[in-house]
């Protein structure tokens, strides 16, 4: 499957094109070395060459070659030259047959024709993405997902926050990515759907999550976040509390304090569930980490040296074991700044 991630497509339109790069720019492109021919398609994209868009739509399609049957070289080539294509321009004509590709071409075919025409950021293409986002098999979908990025309207952004609750963690993780690389302002738009997203999901996606909404503020969430993070369910108190560390929010300490402490008691339930505490116990642990407060070391360590912790399973005593070893050499670290 091709979904490497690459660099937004220029905001404003590519370079008229110069004299061709010689007179066998299309030969460069399509003979030679991996490196040789990856090198041609950089050129090709620099300087805007339009006589370089036969060769570059040659080695977007390998021929119509499936992955199975193309050399990894080729596929890495098929995406650059994606990219080069929607720097440089479709005319009509390429623009329709991609269309006519999408629409009818096998699976590998459709990936790379999606490809091209994402990267021009042709608006017509934009729906196209968008239904093989949300009807295809799962592989297309998570290509269809990072060529998402390349579109900044608010239909994509949609699509996107819909698949962040997907089933398909691989999906999910995807679309936040996509969104995430996103400006402050598109963030700050989503916040609530982002804040939901954490509450579910993946301990990764969570946390990626949690920082790239700190990062834009949760003031107008606090509230919310802070009767989360007090009566909310299991899941919600660990994601409020990974959203709140990430914000470096003190006045959610003995919160978060409190909630490892009811978590760390449910392991003497008989009904425990221990992968799913584990993993919210990972979230407190985060977020004390985060916060790094003289009050959140002194907490853990009492937690340490309780009667209790020898209860525990031997992983869970190891995490904040490691959590609490990592928190005294942060401490320390801000109190004396020749250990930075």
């Amino acid at each position: 499957m091709q979904r490497r991630k690459q660099s937004k497509p220029p905001d404003s339109k590519p370079p008229s094109a110069k004299e061709p790069l010689t007179d066998d720019v299309n030969a460069r492109i399509l003979q030679g070395t991996y490196r040789e021919r990856e090198a041609a398609i950089r050129d090709a994209k620099k300087r805007g060459d339009k006589s370089a868009t036969e060769a570059l739509m040659k080695t977007l399609l390998i021929d119509g070659k499936t992955d199975s049957e193309a050399s990894m070289e080729e596929v890495d080539l098929s995406m650059s030259a994606a990219e080069a294509l929607g720097a440089i321009g479709l005319d009509e004509e390429q623009f329709q047959k991609l269309i006519g590709i999408v629409e009818k071409g096998e699976k590998d075919e459709r990936i790379r024709a999606l490809n091209g025409l994402s990267w021009t950021g042709d608006k017509r293409a934009l729906s196209l993405v968008i239904k093989e986002f949300e009807t295809a098999d799962d592989d297309s979908r998570e290509n269809a997902a990072y060529r998402l990025e390349n579109f900044d309207d608010r239909e994509a952004l949609e699509a996107l926050v819909k698949a962040l609750h997907d089933p398909n963690s691989e999906i999910s993780s995807v679309s936040y990515e996509s969104i995430g690389c996103r400006d402050d302002s598109v963030i700050r738009s989503v916040l609530p759907i982002l804040i939901d997203a954490v509450l579910k999901g993946d301990f990764d996606m969570r946390y990626d999550c949690a920082y790239r909404i700190a990062s834009v503020g949760v003031e107008e969430q606090l509230d919310y976040l802070m009767e989360m993070l007090e009566n909310g369910t299991g899941e919600q108190k660990a994601g409020s509390a990974m959203i709140l560390g990430c914000a470096k929010h003190e006045d959610a300490e003995q919160l978060v304090i409190k909630g490892l402490k009811d978590k760390l008691i449910s392991y003497q339930r008989p009904d425990a569930r221990i992968e799913k505490d584990d993993f919210q116990i990972d979230c407190f642990l985060s977020a004390i980490r985060d916060i790094g407060s003289s009050y959140t070391e002194k907490e853990l360590e009492e937690i340490c040296d309780s009667p209790e912790f020898e209860r525990l399973p031997e992983r869970t005593q190891q995490i904040i074991l490691h959590c609490s070893i990592e928190l005294d050499e942060k401490m320390r670290k801000n109190e004396d700044p020749d250990l930075q």
